[in-house]
């Protein structure tokens, strides 16, 4: 999962420590929807497991993951990831 963290903090060009910690900025909000959404769909991770290891409620992973569905990013982040776990086959 830390390397996901990596890649979305990357494309935002924020430090990944960052997306942990509490904070509403933009830019961090925007990085932190399209990480939670696509640590959910892609791998499955239950909101609330989610909400435990980023210290935010369960709600706001839920609002969370609906905007970063939203993201046009996160289909250009999952298309990547996915290219790069074929690669590792």
């Amino acid at each position: 999962m830390e390397k996901v963290l990596d890649i979305v903090a990357g494309y935002f060009d924020l430090d990944s420590n960052i997306l942990t910690l509490p904070g509403r900025g933009r830019k961090v909000s925007r990085a932190r929807s399209v990480f939670c959404a696509l640590a959910i769909d892609l791998f499955g991770y239950s909101g609330a497991e989610f909400a435990r290891a980023l210290s935010l409620t369960p709600s706001a992973v839920s609002k969370s993951v609906v905007k970063g569905r939203e993201d046009e990013l996160t289909r250009v982040i999952e298309n990547y990831l996915m290219t790069l776990l074929e690669r590792q086959k």
